[in-house]
């Protein structure tokens, strides 16, 4: 069976070496074996050892894991972790750094170390003529 049958260049070209191997060539701004990632995407190079990097921005990712695995980089076998357990985003979120380093991304109005620090409302006073 001719390899390159199959679409398996996502975003590129075919090109069979061997009787059962190939390469891609990709299109410009996709690269991966595949053509499957974005060339300024933080999953270039695919950190995720069992499961799928999933792009937050140009800088930050975060992993689904496979059934099975666990760990920021899905690379802990037959453990179920939340590597955000250790943080508390009160007024924020998770994110994975490109390190996969996990952080607190705060809400508005909100900052420091787990989104504790809140700027204080601002008085608004209705003057009387």
């Amino acid at each position: 069976c001719e390899p390159c049958l199959k679409k398996v260049c996502v975003h590129g070209t075919c090109h069979v070496t061997s009787p059962s191997g190939f390469t891609c060539e990709c299109e410009e701004g996709w690269s991966g074996s595949l053509c499957d990632q974005e060339s300024n995407s933080p999953c270039l190079g695919n950190k995720c050892v069992h499961g799928t990097c999933l792009p937050i921005n140009a800088f930050s990712y975060s992993c689904e894991c496979l059934q099975g695995y666990g760990g920021v980089l899905c690379d802990e076998d037959g453990q179920v972790l939340n590597p955000c357990q250790p943080l508390r985003c009160k007024h924020g979120q998770c994110r994975f750094s490109s390190l996969g380093k996990p952080y607190c991304e705060c809400h508005g109005g909100y900052s420091g170390d787990g989104c504790s620090k809140g700027e204080p409302p601002i008085a608004r006073r209705d003057s009387v003529s």
